[in-house]
């Protein structure tokens, strides 16, 4: 293992592998990026789609993992509802400071 593991070596992060758009690629394949482990076996591929109402992610699953979703939104929600569980458990423990 490398001194200075990474977020792919480490295997935290899914390596991207855009695939070929080079000649002879099917249409088909342009945008498409297989994400691998860090043993090199592509996990996920996924690609975005055009569709009559905005766009879809789409993604094909190679091994029997659990994928789940979040979206920037989301995850600012999750941060600003941490941040006041934060504020409001600072305040219960500055008021009942002697009993903690």
């Amino acid at each position: 293992m490398p001194e200075n593991v990474n977020a792919y070596d480490s295997g935290y992060r899914l390596e991207p592998k855009p695939w070929s758009t080079g000649d002879g690629a099917a249409s088909d394949d342009y945008g498409k990026v297989d994400f691998t482990n860090e043993s090199g076996e592509t996990v996920f591929t996924g690609w975005m789609q055009k569709t009559e109402a905005g766009y879809i992610l789409r993604v094909d699953e190679h091994q029997d993992v659990k994928l789940g979703f979040e979206t920037s939104s989301q995850r600012h929600a999750r941060e600003a509802a941490m941040m006041l569980l934060t504020e409001e458990l600072q305040v219960i423990t500055a008021r009942h400071e002697k009993a903690v």
